[in-house]
């Protein structure tokens, strides 16, 4: 009858999204999948055997007149577990929302320059790209040949090294040097892991504010262990400017999408994905129906992609152009080679509708292109690049490119199977996911060129202020900022997926689930990786 109807329904949807369907990656905030949901047969076989089983076992149940009986009770067990689940989870959304009540002190973009470049004094950019992936550029080079005439001057470093393959455990060295790789902070073991994240994050900025320079912070990752930064890190230090730009400049073409679709399509996605992660695995992908959840009017745009590709976009209205002689300083992270999504070629552009019937890349033949993911890392890289290339001629066209030193970097890769030659059998590894970004442009610079020294994302506070600063010190631990002999040692670096900031944010890293690594000279030869205890 209906009540042996709706226990089965209630049985089975609630042993689906428990049991099945657990690990499907990374949710956008317009609740589509990264890469679109896929299960084994063996998977897929004991899902439905399991509700197979679910259903007999309670019809045999159903049949016994005393258990029918208290098929109700039952039932108001359930809704009273679910009324009490309900309001537990109604107070953690309070307390996070208490805790980021220090987003509603933040003051809104105005429509103004954020930070100026000068003319006549010395102006230096660390651009952080979360997750970018260094493996392309050579090919981003080749498929864009514009790119070359736009990155003149820069340098890149293909054989670097981050020491983690997530953003908590590899930005803090990227921000602060060689005090924050992940053994030099366990180090530290009395203090907070926020804490010395922290202190990372103000490294460079103090240290240049403390040279005379004008300082700007834009976006500082995980600023006090907040995935929205928390700026009032910085309040302490008169002239230091800080700002968040993700969420809150708009690209004005991107708005007309985001607008037209983006909410509405979501009141009604909500519902779906809630059926998506209930039904049985071998209807769950048509219930999806690779993210539109039958619908022909859910766009093509991901709005955290579209969030962080506007930053970029909007580079050149961001940059005011001076001619006095006051040195300037730029810190600033990006999201948007974090946020893989699919783009309209050729241009590599954020479009309602994408279609690229027809279109085959150019280096196929050298990359890895078979998947979604895949593919979709690759657009977003390319786009970054190419946005970024835009904001480099608007630098040469206003006379303050050659007087910039500008650093691009990642915190990390991902591993995505994409180069054969990165792909290790000890340790048992993809190198792609801590192989970082990381390129250079000098003063004065002019050719391009690739230098394969072994570098690691820890190298970019030395780079930054190699020739401007004397003898740079870190202003918090006291040790030199450029350390040869601490560079040239065999680096450690932990193999862990234990990566949120919400667990793991004691004293010390939990990096319990993986292997830790030394490794020297060439990142990309087994030999020169070791297992350590």
């Amino acid at each position: 009858g209906v009540y042996y109807t709706l226990l089965v329904i209630s049985v089975v949807s609630l042993v689906d999204y428990m049991c099945f369907g657990r690990n499907l990656g990374t949710l956008s905030s317009s609740l589509t999948f990264a890469e679109d949901p896929s299960f084994s047969h063996k998977e897929v076989f004991l899902n439905t055997a399991c509700a197979v089983a679910c259903s007999v076992f309670l019809f045999l149940a159903y049949k016994q007149k005393r258990i029918k009986k208290n098929i109700p009770f039952a039932y108001m067990i359930l809704i009273f577990c679910t009324c009490v689940l309900s309001a537990i989870n109604i107070y953690h959304i309070q307390q996070k929302l208490s805790d980021m009540a220090y987003i509603k002190d933040t003051k809104e973009y105005d429509g103004q320059a954020l930070f100026s470049l000068s003319r006549k004094g010395k102006n230096v950019i660390v651009l952080m790209l979360d997750r970018a992936i260094s493996g392309y550029v050579p090919y981003l080079f080749e498929e864009k040949p514009e790119l070359r005439e736009q990155f003149t001057g820069f340098s890149y470093y293909p054989n670097a090294l981050s020491y983690g393959f997530y953003t908590s455990l590899a930005s803090p060295a990227l921000y602060g040097g060689y005090d924050y790789t992940v053994t030099e902070m366990d180090r530290r073991s009395e203090e907070k892991l926020v804490d010395k994240h922290n202190e990372a994050l103000k490294v460079m900025p103090l240290m240049f504010l403390n040279e005379g320079f004008s300082v700007t912070v834009c976006d500082p990752t995980y600023a006090n262990y907040h995935l929205i930064p928390d700026l009032s890190i910085y309040d302490e230090y008169e002239g230091i400017h800080a700002c968040i730009t993700m969420g809150s400049i708009k690209d004005p073409a991107l708005q007309q999408y985001m607008r037209a679709s983006g909410l509405r399509n979501n009141e009604r996605n909500f519902f779906c994905y809630a059926v998506f992660k209930v039904m049985p695995l071998c209807f769950s992908r048509a219930v999806y129906d690779g993210g539109k959840y039958f619908t022909s009017k859910q766009s093509d745009i991901d709005e955290d992609f579209a969030q962080s590709y506007s930053v970029l976009s909007q580079l050149p209205e961001l940059t005011a152009i001076s001619d006095d002689d006051r040195d300037t300083f730029l810190m600033m992270s990006n999201d948007i080679t974090h946020e893989p999504c699919l783009l309209q070629l050729p241009a590599y552009e954020p479009v309602e509708t994408v279609n690229n019937e027809g279109y085959e890349s150019p280096v196929e033949k050298y990359i890895h292109l078979d998947t979604k993911l895949q593919i979709s890392h690759y657009h977003v890289n390319m786009a970054a690049f190419l946005q970024l290339g835009k904001w480099f001629a608007f630098m040469k066209e206003n006379g303050v490119y050659d007087n910039t030193r500008i650093i691009l970097v990642s915190d990390h890769g991902r591993g995505l199977g994409q180069f054969d030659y990165m792909l290790m059998a000890e340790p048992p590894i993809d190198v792609q996911w801590c192989n970082p970004l990381l390129m250079m442009k000098d003063f004065y610079a002019e050719t391009f060129s690739t230098i394969d020294d072994f570098m690691t994302n820890a190298d970019v506070p030395s780079l930054a202020v190699k020739d401007i600063i004397a003898n740079p010190l870190n202003p918090f631990t006291g040790n030199p900022i450029i350390d040869e002999k601490r560079k040239m040692q065999p680096q450690i670096i932990s193999l862990s997926h234990n990566f949120g900031i919400e667990r793991n944010n004691g004293y010390t890293f939990d990096t319990s689930d993986g292997h830790w690594y030394s490794v020297h000279d060439d990142i990309f030869r087994e030999e020169n990786w070791k297992q350590l205890d």
